[in-house]
Protein backbone atom coordinates (compact mmCIF):
# COMPACT_ATOMS: atom_id res chain seq x y z
CA UNK A 1 0.00 0.00 0.00
CA UNK A 2 1.43 3.36 -0.97
CA UNK A 3 1.24 6.60 1.01
CA UNK A 4 -1.43 8.14 -1.21
CA UNK A 5 -3.63 5.07 -0.79
CA UNK A 6 -3.16 5.16 3.00
CA UNK A 7 -4.31 8.79 3.18
CA UNK A 8 -7.31 7.96 1.00
CA UNK A 9 -8.32 5.10 3.29
CA UNK A 10 -7.81 7.26 6.38
CA UNK A 11 -9.98 10.00 4.84
CA UNK A 12 -12.76 7.47 4.12
CA UNK A 13 -12.68 6.19 7.71
CA UNK A 14 -12.81 9.73 9.12
CA UNK A 15 -15.69 10.64 6.78
CA UNK A 16 -17.55 7.48 7.84
CA UNK A 17 -17.06 8.31 11.53
CA UNK A 18 -18.29 11.88 10.92
CA UNK A 19 -21.40 10.55 9.18
CA UNK A 20 -22.11 8.17 12.07
CA UNK A 21 -21.71 10.96 14.63
CA UNK A 22 -24.07 13.21 12.68
CA UNK A 23 -26.68 10.47 12.35
CA UNK A 24 -26.53 9.80 16.09
CA UNK A 25 -27.03 13.53 16.76
CA UNK A 26 -30.04 13.63 14.42
CA UNK A 27 -31.60 10.53 15.97
CA UNK A 28 -31.18 11.94 19.47
CA UNK A 29 -32.69 15.26 18.42
CA UNK A 30 -35.64 13.60 16.68
CA UNK A 31 -36.37 11.49 19.74
CA UNK A 32 -36.27 14.55 22.00
CA UNK A 33 -38.51 16.47 19.59
CA UNK A 34 -41.02 13.60 19.47
CA UNK A 35 -41.18 13.48 23.28
CA UNK A 36 -41.66 17.27 23.48
CA UNK A 37 -44.41 17.26 20.84
CA UNK A 38 -46.33 14.52 22.63
CA UNK A 39 -46.03 16.31 25.97
CA UNK A 40 -47.45 19.50 24.39
CA UNK A 41 -50.44 17.65 22.90
CA UNK A 42 -52.34 16.56 26.00
CA UNK A 43 -54.99 14.64 24.04
CA UNK A 44 -52.36 12.59 22.19
CA UNK A 45 -50.38 12.12 25.40
CA UNK A 46 -53.42 10.84 27.31
CA UNK A 47 -54.40 8.55 24.43
CA UNK A 48 -50.92 7.04 24.24
CA UNK A 49 -50.76 6.59 28.00
CA UNK A 50 -54.08 4.76 28.14
CA UNK A 51 -54.32 3.06 24.74
CA UNK A 52 -50.79 2.00 23.82
CA UNK A 53 -51.61 -1.50 22.61
CA UNK A 54 -49.93 -3.87 20.21
CA UNK A 55 -52.64 -3.10 17.66
CA UNK A 56 -51.73 0.61 17.76
CA UNK A 57 -48.01 -0.20 17.57
CA UNK A 58 -48.55 -2.53 14.62
CA UNK A 59 -50.69 -0.01 12.75
CA UNK A 60 -48.21 2.85 13.25
CA UNK A 61 -45.24 0.69 12.29
CA UNK A 62 -46.88 -0.85 9.22
CA UNK A 63 -48.12 2.54 8.02
CA UNK A 64 -44.66 4.04 8.36
CA UNK A 65 -42.99 1.12 6.60
CA UNK A 66 -45.49 1.23 3.77
CA UNK A 67 -44.96 4.96 3.35
CA UNK A 68 -41.16 4.78 3.43
CA UNK A 69 -40.54 1.62 1.42
CA UNK A 70 -43.58 1.80 -0.85
CA UNK A 71 -44.50 -1.80 -0.06
CA UNK A 72 -47.60 -3.23 1.53
CA UNK A 73 -46.32 -6.13 3.60
CA UNK A 74 -44.90 -8.68 1.19
CA UNK A 75 -46.93 -7.50 -1.81
CA UNK A 76 -45.86 -5.64 -4.90
CA UNK A 77 -43.72 -2.54 -4.79
CA UNK A 78 -45.85 0.52 -5.48
CA UNK A 79 -45.93 1.42 -9.21
CA UNK A 80 -43.16 -1.03 -10.17
CA UNK A 81 -44.76 -4.47 -9.99
CA UNK A 82 -43.08 -7.33 -8.14
CA UNK A 83 -39.54 -6.55 -7.04
CA UNK A 84 -36.47 -8.38 -8.25
CA UNK A 85 -34.94 -10.66 -5.59
CA UNK A 86 -32.25 -8.09 -4.83
CA UNK A 87 -34.80 -5.34 -4.39
CA UNK A 88 -36.97 -7.56 -2.19
CA UNK A 89 -33.98 -8.24 0.06
CA UNK A 90 -33.19 -4.56 0.32
CA UNK A 91 -36.81 -3.66 1.07
CA UNK A 92 -37.06 -6.39 3.73
CA UNK A 93 -33.84 -5.20 5.40
CA UNK A 94 -35.08 -1.61 5.32
CA UNK A 95 -38.41 -2.64 6.83
CA UNK A 96 -36.71 -4.56 9.62
CA UNK A 97 -34.37 -1.64 10.36
CA UNK A 98 -37.26 0.84 10.37
CA UNK A 99 -39.32 -1.41 12.64
CA UNK A 100 -36.38 -1.41 15.06
CA UNK A 101 -36.17 2.38 14.80
CA UNK A 102 -39.89 2.77 15.57
CA UNK A 103 -39.45 0.45 18.55
CA UNK A 104 -36.48 2.46 19.76
CA UNK A 105 -38.30 5.79 19.46
CA UNK A 106 -41.48 4.58 21.14
CA UNK A 107 -39.59 2.82 23.93
CA UNK A 108 -37.79 6.06 24.78
CA UNK A 109 -41.01 8.00 25.38
CA UNK A 110 -41.81 8.82 28.99
CA UNK A 111 -45.40 7.60 28.64
CA UNK A 112 -45.17 3.90 29.40
CA UNK A 113 -42.68 1.24 30.51
CA UNK A 114 -39.87 0.75 28.00
CA UNK A 115 -40.41 -3.00 28.11
CA UNK A 116 -43.90 -2.59 26.62
CA UNK A 117 -42.64 -1.02 23.37
CA UNK A 118 -39.69 -3.42 23.23
CA UNK A 119 -42.06 -6.37 23.56
CA UNK A 120 -44.30 -4.94 20.84
CA UNK A 121 -41.28 -4.48 18.58
CA UNK A 122 -40.18 -8.06 19.14
CA UNK A 123 -43.67 -9.34 18.44
CA UNK A 124 -43.91 -7.22 15.27
CA UNK A 125 -40.63 -8.58 13.91
CA UNK A 126 -41.69 -12.14 14.71
CA UNK A 127 -45.09 -11.78 13.07
CA UNK A 128 -44.03 -9.81 10.01
CA UNK A 129 -40.47 -10.85 9.22
CA UNK A 130 -39.57 -14.21 10.77
CA UNK A 131 -40.66 -16.26 7.74
CA UNK A 132 -38.55 -14.17 5.37
CA UNK A 133 -35.56 -14.20 7.75
CA UNK A 134 -35.76 -18.01 8.13
CA UNK A 135 -36.05 -18.42 4.35
CA UNK A 136 -32.80 -16.47 3.97
CA UNK A 137 -30.79 -18.37 6.57
CA UNK A 138 -31.52 -16.59 9.83
CA UNK A 139 -30.79 -13.20 11.36
CA UNK A 140 -27.01 -13.46 11.04
CA UNK A 141 -27.15 -14.28 7.34
CA UNK A 142 -29.74 -11.62 6.51
CA UNK A 143 -27.54 -8.82 7.83
CA UNK A 144 -24.14 -10.36 7.13
CA UNK A 145 -24.10 -9.82 3.39
CA UNK A 146 -21.26 -8.04 1.60
CA UNK A 147 -23.77 -6.11 -0.49
CA UNK A 148 -25.71 -4.77 2.52
CA UNK A 149 -25.77 -0.97 2.44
Amino acid sequence: MNLKSSYGSLFKVKAFIDVIRRLVELLKASGDKLNEEIKRNHILQRHLQTSFTYSLFETVTSTLLQGVTGVEGYGPVAQTGYPAPEKEERVQREQIALACEVTSKLSSLDLHPMSRAMGFGTRYLQQHHTAWVKKHGGWNNVFDSEDTD
